[in-house]
């Protein structure tokens, strides 16, 4: 990610990455990674993987340098852990192949 890009990551949110489902079907995640974000409050809507509609209220910008999938949680700054509907991973025009940041929307 581009230096000026890491400058506007101003908000820390909780990373916890999936990890599986216990007996009973309830999501496992490893323990919260505080990761540097910048979170921008914006009503869209989306597509998701399943192709269906979703109302999305929040985009997260993050550094692409660590893995990140859309079944993993978030909290955010005021606590809340909405669900993540998508996740857009473009890669770094230097380096084909290697994520440069996500864009993430809940």
């Amino acid at each position: 990610m581009h230096p000026a890009l890491v400058q506007m990551l101003t908000d820390t949110v909780q990373h916890s990455a999936y990890q599986g489902q216990d007996g009973y079907g309830k999501p496992q995640y490893s323990s919260p990674v505080a990761r540097k974000a910048r979170v921008q409050y914006e009503v869209t809507t989306v597509t998701n993987q399943q192709g269906q509609e979703r109302t999305s209220t929040t985009i997260v910008y993050m550094d692409g340098s660590f893995p990140l999938s859309v079944r993993d949680k978030l909290v955010l700054p005021d606590g809340s852990a909405p669900a993540i509907q998508l996740v857009y991973a473009p890669t770094d025009p230097d380096t084909p192949g290697v994520v440069d940041h996500f864009e993430i929307r809940l």
